[in-house]
């Protein structure tokens, strides 16, 4: 979501169906994209693409070489990817199992859409659906928020991230500060407050 300069994102968890859907605002997809990029794993993005930044905001881009989205089959069985670009909707579902089980040497996603148009006001965007989740159990979303805010550190006003949990609809907006305001604190200033005496007492500080 960051690396396709989305501003805003949702990941909402069914606790009761163990479904986690991310929906984000980002410039979507189109069906080339999605098979030539998404789908292929150990493309050096940086390299093909000849930047290291996003098309648009011109991000430091996250994603190098696509393996990411494999882990997700460490802890869940299907994955579905919903993209729409320029009005045009695509999307695609992998299951583990079968992607195991395919006896041919080349595993074809099953096709949900396929360069449909899109009849509503839909906009540019991509939702990423994770089910069939083999944990016993998710962990909560204010748990989920700490440690989401302490595995990166680009959530601002250009890149808000919202977690929900679908069940009981509470909502948790992901921060920087949520990780740093959990850390134990030996020593902790306030500035300007506590520096007010060096401030008006030492020349270099005066100016």
């Amino acid at each position: 979501s960051y690396d396709a300069d989305a501003e805003n994102v949702e990941i909402k968890i069914n606790y009761d169906e163990k479904v986690v859907t991310v929906t984000d605002d980002g410039i979507g997809m189109n069906h080339d994209e999605l098979n030539q990029n998404f789908l292929v794993i150990g493309r050096n993005r940086r390299k093909a693409e000849g930047t290291g930044v996003s098309k648009v905001k011109k991000r430091k881009v996250t994603g190098k070489k696509g393996l990411g989205k494999l882990a997700v089959f460490g802890i869940a069985k299907t994955i579905e990817v919903y993209s729409i670009k320029d009005g045009m909707k695509n999307a695609f579902s992998i299951n583990y199992d079968e992607m195991k089980a395919e006896s041919e040497s080349e595993y074809k996603p099953k096709v949900i859409y396929e360069n449909e148009n899109t009849n509503t006001n839909e906009q540019s965007g991509t939702v990423v659906k994770i089910k069939e989740i083999k944990q016993s159990t998710i962990m909560g979303i204010e748990d989920l928020a700490y440690n989401l805010s302490r595995r990166f550190s680009f959530y601002d006003a250009e890149f808000e991230v919202k977690l929900i949990d679908e069940n009981s609809q509470q909502e948790q907006p992901i921060t920087k500060s949520i990780y740093f305001e959990k850390l134990e604190k030996e020593f902790e200033w306030k500035f300007p407050e506590d520096f007010l005496n060096d401030i008006n007492s030492v020349e270099e500080f005066k100016r």
